[in-house]
């Protein structure tokens, strides 16, 4: 499933710019010089330093759009911010002995990289766990946990298979070495290595913990569980060598040099090198380690990825065999996999925690290749005002992008900007951070680097004290001297202040900063006051339940419990229920129906009439979630205003942790699942509108739409960001208008009814670039709501309870076409005490109101989705006329919220 058919996308169409769109593009270059000209922040280059096939997100003649780099991008997606070259690493590096290749593990199983432009030359379905080329760089060696796979490199054609793990070829390339570590009978294997035939075996205990093999395939060390010891043996002959002692109690990593005649070991306080002829420590280093150290290729250097104390994260060290102090190689990683040596010894490839792959020179600690990309997970993505330009940041720097074309145009170091701190994107492009030693609130403009203002505040441990409104518009934080001051987030300016009597644990904030909610707990329980300015009102709300529950929700980033308008409080407890309180009376009204047993995360729409929660259906004292092969999480939807819960839009099996994002028009959700697909729904019907898949699986970790809600960002864990269409019209960087004829319209009109939600979503962006038919063609169809006659609802009501069967239908489909208008009387009825008959007609048209909106009423609801993209003066009358028809008709109160955000996008 898509989310446009590819006809829209021009995959595979010529692209025919007119003179405008040139002369529009030569204007977009000269601005785009002359901002690289001015930005603080300028990286000095406005050139890559790899070659680029396509300077542009743009569609080629064939096939698919490319990024910037020439590399294709997925369906669907404009630009690429950063590269896929050299990313998407699991693990188990090593080079080719002729030093031309790079292998490693990723998703597709086993990867090849040219060393000497990063770009994949070759991918294949085979076990990485531990990976070793032949000598001649012709055969690969890919490990499980049980066997070992060798496979001819030029086509990925397995070979042969032995049994043992590790498997390591022989610097000779006679023999490849393999060990039995993780079942039993627990031995050390021999091959010949071009035909796969047992030459000897060894028994090697029970319980292999470590296991290191020599470059020349001579020596092999391992560690036993239960034994604090490292026992070595001669492969070529079976003799053993003295034994190393090793403490007890902790984990330990083993290398052996290339010539067998050095073992180094690691655990998390030293590493020691020893002499394995005499079993005598010759160094140690007094330096913590949390991988396998690794030997250069010519047995000079040891290297190692582990934590820097001063730092407290984690980087690559070095250090030559003879010295007394390592060195740290370039900046930190935050990852613990092995590093590899290049076979000149003058490169450390290592992999970051953003799984990208950086071949580090060993002089100065530069990555060869320097991509311009981000090589950290992405901490967030944002649009500039304009959204001509995306700021992102990981934890390295934050980025500058063109939002067409995904070029990075700029880069902060994280040494100039970052602290220990909180760090959060602001809109257009603004970065909140903490400096907690000065206790300062510090807003920076990342397109110029220029700091916009600061603020002091307290920063007490556990939930801080302060809090940024949903929109990130306006924050909350609490002044060293006790009061709370309420910021807007781009000027700095105080809107107001307001004090509490008593010192609270949190804050939270409406989107327009009106409602402040400050919480705190006591002998007595949990309490709220709750703060509105504008109406200058305040109000303590106490007698919660006894709950642990509520106060982590209370604490917790994920629990939204304050609705964006400041009407709603939502908490949940440990029986699953999720208690609602209305702010503006104080009291506590009907909890939500049809909860989860366990809720994780409360996500709102922007407006507060939805919210979603992310949980789990299995009892909480139940550890393990799964039953058979059906995950027992979902998605649940409430409708807030009604206190209904919307059935239709539950998103079951999501496979794990996800996102929640609503459009800016509250009619689609986007969720995202651990296998990195971005998924749409239609919140009327809960169909799928679409889905799009370009990260890694379980790497999605934020999502931001465009203020118009037509395109998308995606960041991800892995260093990975994608701007996204989600309207099929972009071509050449520009929005595609067009002229439908009668015909299509006709069409169109038909497709808006539609249960297929897919052709429909498409549908309604092929309506909407036509403004000026689609308006005249939809003021024709959809006319304000009729309020029914009284005396005409009453006498069909009275009908329902008619001894013909025939007129008590006729009733019913007469009431069911009148909609939310009559639900006033249908509620009005039911509290009389009716017949069986009648309360039962009535209770099934009550439940239809409420429920899925079918084929005419659906149609007008996607046709308002059409007016609100187009967003014209005509539109906005059109929709206030709409907004004039019968009180509580759907289609009368969705055309009133959709004029009022019309005329918010215009109002100053």
């Amino acid at each position: 499933m898509a989310v446009v058919p590819e006809p829209l996308i021009h995959h595979n169409r010529r692209m025919v710019w007119s003179n405008g769109a040139v002369r529009a593009a030569l204007l977009s270059a000269v601005v785009f010089v002359v901002c690289m000209n001015e930005l603080a922040f300028s990286d000095g280059s406005t050139q890559n330093e790899q070659p680029r096939k396509q300077t542009s997100g743009h569609a080629q003649e064939s096939g698919p759009r490319r990024d910037q780099y020439g590399d294709p991008l997925p369906p669907h997606a404009i630009a690429r911010l950063g590269t896929i070259r050299l990313r998407g690493v699991r693990g188990s590096l090593t080079f080719s002995p002729d030093g031309k290749s790079l292998a490693a593990a990723t998703e597709k199983g086993v990867t090849l990289w040219e060393t000497a432009t990063g770009c994949v030359t070759r991918q294949f379905a085979a076990p990485a766990q531990f990976l070793s080329f032949s000598a001649d760089s012709k055969r690969l060696a890919c490990s499980d946990n049980l066997h070992c796979h060798v496979v001819e490199v030029s086509n990925g054609k397995e070979l042969f298979t032995v049994d043992g793990t590790h498997g390591r070829f022989a610097r000779d390339g006679k023999t490849l070495v393999t060990a039995n570590a993780f079942c039993s009978p627990w031995r050390v294997h021999v091959w010949d290595a071009q035909t796969g035939k047992p030459l000897r075996q060894w028994a090697a205990g029970e319980w292999i913990q470590e296991l290191a093999l020599s470059a020349d395939g001579r020596m092999a060390a391992w560690i036993n569980r239960n034994k604090p010891e490292v026992q070595i043996r001669d492969l070529e002959n079976g003799s053993t060598k003295p034994t190393i002692p090793i403490a007890s109690g902790s984990p330990h990593w083993l290398g052996l040099s290339p010539d067998g005649k050095m073992l180094a070991t690691a655990n998390g306080q030293q590493i020691s090198l020893w002499n394995i002829a005499t079993g005598k420590q010759i160094r140690r280093w007094d330096q913590r380690s949390d991988g396998r150290p690794v030997f250069s290729p010519d047995g000079r250097r040891l290297a190692w990825t582990g934590y820097d104390n001063q730092m407290g994260i984690a980087r690559l060290w070095a250090v030559p065999c003879y010295e007394s102090t390592p060195h740290a190689v370039g900046e930190p990683i935050n990852n613990f996999e092995p590093p590899c040596w290049s076979p000149d010894c003058k490169i450390v490839a290592v992999l970051t925690d953003g799984h990208a792959l950086q071949l580090r020179r060993l002089e100065d600690g530069e990555d060869v290749h320097s991509l311009k990309a981000h090589d950290s997970p992405l901490g967030g993505v944002v649009f500039t005002t304009d959204e001509r330009h995306i700021v992102s940041w990981c934890r390295t720097g934050v980025f500058g992008w063109e939002t067409l074309t995904g070029r990075r145009i700029r880069r902060a170091p994280d040494t100039e900007w970052q602290s220990d701190g909180f760090t959060r994107l602001l809109p257009g492009g603004r970065l909140l951070t903490t400096d907690e030693e000065r206790r300062l609130f510090v807003v920076r403009d990342m397109e110029t680097g220029r700091e916009l203002w600061r603020f002091a505040g307290r920063m007490d441990i556990g939930p801080p004290p302060f809090a940024l409104a949903p929109g990130r518009r306006y924050v909350a934080i609490q002044e060293l001297a006790g009061d709370v001051c309420v910021l807007e987030t781009r000027t700095g300016r105080c809107s107001y202040r307001r004090h509490f009597k008593e010192s609270g644990q949190g804050l939270r904030l409406s989107s327009d900063g009106d409602v402040l909610v400050q919480y705190r707990s006591g002998p007595s329980g949990i309490e709220l006051e709750v703060h509105h300015q504008t109406a200058k009102k305040a109000l303590v709300l106490r007698d919660f339940p006894k709950d642990a529950r509520l106060r982590r929700c209370l604490d917790s980033w994920d629990f939204s419990f304050l609705s964006p308008d400041g009407h709603w409080l939502v908490l949940s407890t440990e029986d699953g229920r999720l208690h609602r309180w209305d702010l503006l009376s104080g009291k506590e009204v009907s909890p939500l129906p049809e909860t989860l047993r366990t809720t994780w995360k409360l996500v709102w729409s922007p407006e507060g009439s939805y919210v979603a929660a992310l949980g789990s259906s299995t009892p909480p004292n139940v550890i393990n979630n799964v039953i058979g092969e059906k995950v027992l999480q979902d998605v649940r939807v409430w409708d807030v205003r009604t206190g209904r819960r919307l059935p239709h839009l539950t998103v079951p099996n999501p496979r794990g942790g996800m996102h929640i994002l609503f459009s800016p028009d509250e009619r689609t959700m986007l969720t995202t699942d651990l296998r990195g697909i971005i998924h749409l729904w239609e919140v009327a019907t809960g169909k799928e509108r679409g889905h799009l898949h370009g990260h890694l699986p379980y790497e999605v970790g934020t999502l931001t739409l465009s203020a118009d809600g037509r395109m998308l960002l995606s960041g991800g864990n892995d260093s990975l960001g994608y701007v996204w269409d989600l309207t099929g019209r972009m071509a050449d960087g520009q929005w595609q208008r067009t002229r439908l004829s009668s015909e299509q319209f006709r069409t169109a009109w038909e497709a808006l009814a539609s249960t297929e939600a897919e052709a429909a979503y498409r549908t309604l962006w092929q309506l909407a670039a036509d403004p000026e038919g689609s308006v005249a063609f939809v003021s024709a169809r959809v006319q304000p709501v009729e309020r029914p006659k009284p005396a005409r609802v009453a006498q069909c009501i009275a009908a329902l309870d008619s001894p013909e069967f025939a007129e008590r239908e006729r009733a019913e489909h007469a009431l069911e076409a009148y909609g939310e208008t009559i639900a006033a009387e249908l509620q009005q009825s039911l509290r009389q005490k009716p017949s069986l008959e009648v309360r039962r007609r009535i209770e099934a048209l009550v439940d239809k109101l409420h429920g899925m909106p079918q084929d005419r009423q659906l149609q007008q609801l996607r046709a308002l989705e059409v007016l609100e993209q187009i967003g014209t003066p005509e539109t906005r009358e059109l929709l206030r006329k709409l907004a004039e028809g019968a009180a509580g008709a759907r289609l009368t109160e969705e055309a009133r919220l959709t004029h009022q955000r019309c005329r918010k996008k215009i109002e100053p």
